[in-house]
């Protein structure tokens, strides 16, 4: 009886955790596809598109190498409320502003509040688990968020559609709001420390641990193709006329939402082989049908082998960096997990801006293709290599 109590996963924090998650989600994801067409209203370009995501990414970036010297001053629950504070101030100052430069600026100022919160949620929501149920913990804990990307995003158009863009940007906020009361209900766990006699740690070691050099070489593609995809498909799809991507992400989302209720063992069980060459394969077939889509039916099927992708390398991705590092270092592998993929992402859309003014969106995802054939490449060889030096 007390070890099936220990090893509980649904207690009142974990589920606290993974609801307030999920809420946050909502209202940050409200303006994934919306803040695109905002920015093209003002007379942006796709360059400028790009840039923005990019502010985004790298206000992200900025804050979670910071993360691991504010815990050691601050507690993660004045820092996850001061990351939502900061989320839902920039998402209502949103409808004072129209230049490009100032969307720029907001856009990286929420980049500073959404790094913040991310860097703490994954490793809260990790020690608030079992150690023996961590890659189902983290399964579940993204389904959680994958549930608000299914539905956030279509509702975000409807608001923008029906209301305008300032009541878009005011119903984000008042969502995010929603997000810190629940996280506020809860006493979040501490992390565990390091032991007392351990070696002094170098300012290199508290940002980047060389253990996962492979994750990141991989989750740095990956990250790309993200980018990519999502600064660049909802335009490309208003432009071409096709009218379902406004459902785009529910089909997306509840294949990812599908994959993961499927797989939430599978790390546990075998490891992140099989879920990392599922998602793989995915993403190419994706962006192959991003790269020649004309009729909304081909961008539902690439909606759901984009899903698929998503379902299968986000959580893996995630807990497979943190199990590397172990339980005293989860903050850090989560905050580096978001920093490789968000520095991919600004990659993928500042890059892929500047090639789709050369180019056009088409030729932007068959690129993109291709590096995700790399991705593949690159497991299957450092993958064999590792195998045949365990086997030496």
């Amino acid at each position: 009886m007390e070890n099936e109590r220990r090893n509980r996963l649904w207690t009142r924090t974990f589920s606290t955790v993974v609801v307030s998650h999920l809420i946050f989600y909502f209202g940050f994801y409200m303006l994934a596809p919306t803040l695109p067409l905002y920015i093209k209203a003002q007379g942006g370009t796709s360059a400028h598109i790009g840039l923005v995501s990019t502010g985004f990414c790298i206000g992200c970036i900025i804050m979670r190498f910071l993360v691991p010297f504010l815990q050691e001053r601050y507690s993660r629950k004045i820092l996850m409320r001061i990351g939502i504070l900061i989320s839902l101030a920039m998402a209502a100052l949103y409808a004072a502003v129209s230049s490009i430069a100032g969307i720029i600026f907001l856009r990286f100022m929420q980049g500073i509040g959404v790094g913040m919160v991310t860097a703490f949620a994954g490793a809260i929501a990790a020690d608030s688990a079992p150690d023996s149920r961590q890659g189902e913990g983290i399964g579940f804990f993204g389904m959680g968020t994958t549930a608000a990307v299914a539905l956030s995003p279509t509702l975000g158009l409807v608001v923008m559609n029906k209301l305008g863009f300032t009541a878009l940007f005011i119903c984000s906020a008042l969502v995010l709001a929603l997000s810190a009361v629940g996280w506020s209900t809860i006493e979040i766990p501490k992390p565990r420390r390091r032991a007392a006699d351990a070696p002094r740690e170098s300012i290199w070691n508290k940002i980047y641990d060389t253990k996962i050099l492979f994750q990141t070489v991989l989750l740095l593609l990956y990250g790309v193709a993200r980018g990519t995809q999502q600064s660049f498909l909802t335009v490309m799809a208003t432009e071409e006329g096709l009218s379902m991507i406004t459902i785009y992400s529910v089909f997306e989302t509840v294949s990812s939402f599908l994959l993961r209720f499927v797989t939430r063992k599978s790390f546990d069980k075998y490891g992140p082989g099989p879920t990392m060459i599922t998602g793989g394969a995915a993403s190419v077939t994706a962006f192959f049908l991003f790269s020649v889509v004309r009729s909304n039916a081909v961008l539902l099927i690439a909606a759901v082998c984009n899903g698929i992708a998503m379902g299968a390398l986000v959580p893996t991705f995630q807990v497979w960096i943190m199990d590397t590092l172990g339980p005293e270092r989860r903050t850090l592998g989560n905050s580096l997990y978001f920093n490789i993929c968000d520095i991919g992402t600004a990659v993928g859309a500042g890059v892929m801006g500047v090639v789709a003014g050369l180019t056009n969106y088409h030729g932007v995802f068959r690129i993109v293709m291709f590096v995700m054939i790399a991705y593949l490449a690159i497991y299957f060889i450092v993958s064999a290599a590792r195998r045949k030096r365990a086997a030496d």
